[in-house]
């Protein structure tokens, strides 16, 4: 009896030992990236930690734009400020229909579109206040960049500056005053001078540019 106690003591020992050289030898797993998806959502009362789901919205258009697909969407639920930000991929970013969806640069540029040459950006029902800032909306890449109901005030130089070669600039029921330098700035665009681009108080209805 004696023997077949310690003959037990022995394997349990040597069970525990190996358990515990494998748990030591185990490494964790990396943490999975957050998985993207088609609809993304933000809100004042919302938290960058979340998914950006409509039920647990992110807080800023940045973390709504990482966690959106390629050609998905970024839609802002409430009215509020939603800081700037860059694109660099195709995808819609758009304030709810009724709500003041704010972007307020205090330096530097308000929206940055440094898209993939043949990526199509939509903006729909924001409004850029410039505190500060440079450009309201700078165009820098990207195949076509389409803004319908967007509003751009107050900017130290240029309401918009699109410089992108070979894209497509479509400005509809879009406002563009009190900036300083112009409202559309769009050197060697076509139909550009003559129009909209030399006013700091611009308003586009419907203005179609390709360059």
């Amino acid at each position: 009896m004696i023997r077949i106690l310690a003959l037990l003591a022995v394997i349990a020992a040597a069970v525990t030992g190996s358990a515990a050289v494998f748990a030591a030898g185990t490494k964790p797993e990396a943490a999975a990236a957050p998985a993207t998806i088609q609809r993304t959502f933000v809100s004042t009362s919302g938290s960058d930690a979340n998914p950006c789901t409509r039920t647990e919205p992110c807080r800023n258009f940045a973390a709504g734009i990482a966690q959106a697909t390629a050609g998905g969407e970024v839609v802002a639920l409430d009215s509020g400020g939603y800081g700037a930000f860059t694109i660099n991929k195709p995808i819609t970013i758009a304030g709810a229909p009724g709500e003041h969806v704010a972007i307020t640069a205090f330096a530097g540029t308000g929206i940055d579109v440094n898209a993939g040459a043949s990526d199509t950006v939509i903006l729909r029902n924001l409004y850029l206040k410039g505190l500060g800032g440079l450009t309201g909306i700078s165009f820098t890449a990207g195949g076509a960049l389409y803004l319908d109901r967007v509003v751009v005030v107050g900017f130290n130089g240029a309401g918009l500056a699109a410089t992108a070669a070979n894209a497509r600039l479509t400005v509809q029921d879009s406002s563009f005053r009190a900036n300083g330098l112009q409202g559309l700035n769009v050197d060697g665009w076509s139909a550009t001078r003559r129009g909209v681009s030399r006013s700091s108080r611009s308003t586009s209805r419907g203005t179609s540019l390709a360059r």
